[in-house]
């Protein structure tokens, strides 16, 4: 059960830097509302402000757990108490199930992103206002990332693979 949770939390983690992806063009839609001052977007007071933290929060704390699902899942599996049974789930399962989830993570990624970064581009070449220039570009920068991240998934997922579960990594030493 163990090493099925760290496979899976892995996945998770990888899926998390999609969402922190996401966040991006609200910090940046939010932070060109702010540069622009009153002038530009009268909130009601504080409104603002709230929308920015939370905004980046979001971007932070999706990246936060990203990392520590990736990186630190022992620990995690640890403070949840999850023993292992012994089971027959052996490395070569493991790094296969590891790699399909990141494949499917992937395949997810490309097939979101890729049409809609295509409809941001198509706006904004039609459109002229600051504001949706400004959401285009923040827009236009998550889904060349998401697109990258996919693609990068498709195309190099066994030697990301190999980084997530490193070379002094348990599952090395439980293999056969």
């Amino acid at each position: 059960m163990r090493k099925l949770f760290i496979v899976l939390s892995k996945v998770l983690g990888v899926f998390f830097i999609y969402i922190a992806i996401l966040s991006i063009p609200g910090v940046v839609v939010i932070s060109t509302f702010q540069s622009h001052g009153e002038s530009f977007y009268r909130p009601a007071s504080g409104l603002l402000g709230l929308g920015l933290a939370k905004a980046w929060l979001s971007l932070v704390l999706s990246f936060v757990f990203a990392l520590f699902l990736l990186f630190k899942t022992e620990v995690v599996a640890d403070y949840l108490n999850i023993k292992d049974d012994d089971s027959e789930f052996s490395h070569p399962d493991a790094v296969e199930l590891l790699d399909i989830g990141l494949v499917l993570v992937a395949v997810f990624i490309l097939v979101t992103a890729f049409p809609n970064l295509v409809r941001v581009i198509y706006r904004s070449v039609k459109t002229e206002y600051a504001v949706v220039g400004s959401y285009s570009a923040g827009s236009i920068i998550a889904y060349v990332l998401q697109v990258a991240m996919a693609l990068h998934l498709l195309l190099d997922h066994r030697r990301t693979t190999e980084r997530l579960f490193g070379g002094s990594s348990k599952f090395n030493q439980d293999a056969p």
